[in-house]
Formats: C-alpha cells, structure tokens, sequence
C-alpha cells in the first residue's frame, strides 16, 4: 500500500486559520502531511523557527498524520528527502513577482494562466504609453 505524503512548505508567520484550513484537508486526503517551516535568514521573522515550529505542532497535536518539520534550500530537494509524493509546483509563484517580472519585461508564461498574462502585457503597455 502507498503511502502518500504531502509537503505543505511556507514561513508560517504567524500560522493562520487559513494555513490550518488547508493542512486539515489535506489530512483528510493524504497518508501524512508535512508542515515544513522554512528558514529563510534573509526574512526578518516577527517568530522565529522554533517558535512557528511549536506554535504548528500545538495547533496539530490531536492529528497523529500532521508532522512539522523544517528546511531550507530548495523545495524539490526537501520533498526527495521527505519521499513526498505530493507538493504544489507552484508554491514559490506570488502576486508580487509575477507583477515585478512583468515590470521588468520578462515572461511570466506558464506561470499564470494566458488570460491573465495578456491581461498583465495590456496593462504594461497602457501604462509605458500614458508615461510617452
């Protein structure tokens, strides 16, 4: 029998009943469900490590299938080392960057759907015409 284990990556500051809506579900739906916390020493953390690590383990302490855990260093290489058969290929994607590579002129194909691309190269170009 397989036994599935899905990778919920994020900073988790603070854990929000969002972040706990979506790990509930997925205890549902998977084996076991990973909270991987990741350090990220260039972030300025209102928690640190330790603290978001307690603070998910606390709220999960009744789900025997919810672990915490925490990583650094690239997502894909953690969830090898974890045998996670299942992770969102698309974690590392926010508003934010999509909007700053935009703004910078790159290709955010792939990255959001075609609509919303045409929708974002619209938009660049009616704000660089209103700048001329």
């Amino acid at each position: 029998m397989n036994n599935v284990v899905a990778i919920y990556p994020g900073s988790f500051d603070p854990l929000t009943n969002g972040h706990v809506d979506i790990i509930r579900r997925g205890a549902q739906l998977f084996d076991r469900i990973v909270i991987a916390v990741l350090i990220n020493l260039e972030k300025a953390p209102l928690f640190t490590v330790p603290e978001r690590v307690e603070i998910a383990r606390e709220a999960f302490s009744g789900n025997a299938n919810v672990e915490v855990d925490t990583f650094d260093g690239l997502l894909v290489d953690y969830a090898r080392k974890r045998h996670a058969g299942v992770t969102e290929p698309y974690t590392y994607v926010s508003s934010r960057l999509v909007k700053e590579v935009v703004a910078l002129g790159g290709s955010v194909h792939g990255l959001v759907p075609e609509s919303v691309e045409k929708r974002l190269r619209d938009k660049k170009l009616a704000r660089e015409t209103l700048r001329a």
